[in-house]
C-alpha cells in the first residue's frame, strides 16, 4: 500500500511558543515546519516538496508580515497564504492582502477550530490550483509538440538548431547555478518557429550565417511576428512570447531601467538573454569555427550580454569539442550514442539529419531505408564522451 503524503504547512513567526502553538495544533494532519524569522521561511519555503500553506505573523523584525508573503507569493505561487495578526494592525493586514494575495488572514488568538478549518480549505485551494497547473502544462506542451512537428517537417534545418539551442540553454543554467525553467524550454524549442514563414534557402542562409540580401533582411524582420501570432492562441504563453520577442534585444538597452523591474520582467530578460546566446553560439559553430574562435567573437560582442550570462558563454565554449575529437566515419559505422558533428545530406542536398543529433536506433533505421549511395559520405561524427 502506497503511503500518501501530507500537505507541507510551514509556519512563520518570531516568537517560539507561537509557531509552538499553530504546530501543536497542526501536525496531526500536516507535515508543520516552524521558522522564527521571515528570511527562515522563506528558506523553508524554496525546500521541496513544495508547500501547500504558508502561515505567517504580520508582525516580525527586518520583514513584517506583508513583505514576506508578497515575496512568498511571486516565488511560489501555488502556496496559499494565510496571514496572522492583531485588531491594532488591521490596516496593514489589508494592505498585506492587496500585496501579498492572501488567502484569508485571522486575528490572535486565533481558536483552533477556525485555524484548522482554514488550512483545510487552503490545502484543498493548492490542490485544485496544481492540478488545474498540471491539466494546463500537458495541453501547452501537447501545442507546443504540434508546433515543433510542423517545424521538423517543412523546416528540418531550423528543427535541429532548436534542439541545440535548447541543449545549449540547459548548459548555461548549469554554469549559472539555476534551475530549469518551462517557459525557457519551451521559448527554446520554438525559438525557430519564425523559420515557417521564411523561404529554406534564406533559411539555410540564418542557419549558416551567410549574409542576406535586402528582400531577405526584411523577411526576416517580420517572421518574428508569426511566432507571436500562432502562441498568442495558446493559453499561459506569455512570457515565452515576450522572450522570443525580446532575444534580439543588447543587455545594455535595458540596463539603465532594469533595477526595479518585477520578478517576471527579470525572468523575461534574463530567459532573453540565454536564447540569444544560445542562437548565437550555434550560428558560429555552424560557421566551422572551434570554441577558442567562438569565445573570442562573444567577447567581442559582450555589450549584448549581463557578466554572468557571457561568462557562462564562455564557459560553455571552453567546453566545447575542438576539431581533433571528430571522426569520420562511413555509414556503416554509426552506432547508436554517437553525435553528429555536421550536418548529414543526401547526394541531392537534402537535410537528412541536423548536426547535434543524437545517433538513435529510429535514426539509424530511417539510414537505412536509403538506397546505397544516397547520403554523403564519410560522415562526421563525436563520441559520446566528446559532447559537452
Amino acid at each position: 500500500m502506497v503511503a500518501v503524503s501530507r500537505p507541507r504547512v510551514v509556519c512563520v513567526d518570531d516568537e517560539p511558543h507561537v509557531v509552538g502553538g499553530l504546530a501543536l495544533h497542526l501536525r496531526r494532519r500536516y507535515d508543520v515546519e516552524l521558522a522564527t524569522s521571515a528570511q527562515a521561511g522563506l528558506e523553508l519555503l524554496d525546500r521541496m516538496p513544495p508547500a501547500a500553506v504558508v502561515i505567517s505573523d504580520m508582525r516580525m523584525p527586518g520583514m513584517n508580515g506583508g513583505e514576506f508573503l508578497a515575496r512568498a507569493s511571486a516565488a511560489h505561487p501555488e502556496t496559499t497564504r494565510v496571514l496572522l495578526t492583531g485588531y491594532a494592525e488591521l490596516d496593514a493586514a489589508t494592505r498585506a492582502i492587496n500585496e501579498g494575495r492572501v488567502f484569508r488572514f485571522l486575528v490572535k488568538p486565533c481558536p483552533p477550530p477556525e485555524l484548522l478549518r482554514t488550512v483545510e480549505a487552503a490545502a484543498e485551494l493548492h490542490r485544485v490550483l496544481v492540478a488545474e497547473r498540471e491539466l494546463m502544462e500537458k495541453t501547452v506542451r501537447g501545442s507546443v509538440q504540434v508546433l515543433s512537428d510542423v517545424l521538423f517537417v517543412t523546416q528540418p534545418a531550423a528543427f535541429g538548431r532548436a534542439h541545440r539551442v535548447r541543449h545549449l540553454v540547459d548548459q548555461l543554467l548549469v554554469k549559472l547555478g539555476e534551475r530549469p525553467c518551462w517557459q525557457l524550454e519551451i521559448a527554446a524549442l520554438l525559438s525557430q518557429l519564425f523559420s515557417i514563414a521564411l523561404p529554406p534557402e534564406t533559411v539555410e542562409k540564418l542557419y549558416y550565417g551567410a549574409p542576406l540580401s535586402s528582400a531577405e533582411r526584411a523577411m526576416v524582420e517580420r517572421a518574428p511576428e508569426v511566432t507571436q501570432q500562432l502562441l498568442g492562441h495558446i493559453p499561459r504563453l506569455d512570457i515565452v512570447r515576450r522572450m522570443l520577442a525580446g532575444h534580439h534585444f543588447r543587455a545594455d538597452a535595458h540596463r539603465a531601467a532594469s533595477n526595479d523591474v518585477d520578478p517576471e520582467e527579470q525572468l523575461v530578460r534574463h530567459g532573453a538573454q540565454l536564447l540569444k546566446g544560445a542562437a548565437e553560439l550555434d550560428v558560429l559553430e555552424a560557421q566551422g569555427m572551434s570554441g577558442t574562435g567562438i569565445a573570442a567573437a562573444l567577447r567581442a560582442r559582450a555589450q549584448d550580454y549581463e557578466p554572468n550570462v557571457l561568462a557562462a558563454l564562455l564557459g560553455v565554449c571552453a567546453e566545447r569539442p575542438e576539431p581533433e575529437s571528430i571522426r569520420e566515419v562511413p555509414l556503416s559505422g554509426l552506432e547508436p550514442g554517437m553525435v553528429l558533428a555536421a550536418d548529414v545530406k543526401t547526394t541531392s542536398g537534402a537535410l537528412f539529419a541536423a548536426r547535434g543529433c543524437e545517433v538513435t536506433v529510429s535514426l539509424l533505421e530511417r539510414a537505412g531505408n536509403f538506397g546505397a549511395g544516397a547520403l554523403k559520405e564519410p560522415l562526421k561524427v563525436l563520441p559520446p564522451k566528446a559532447v559537452a
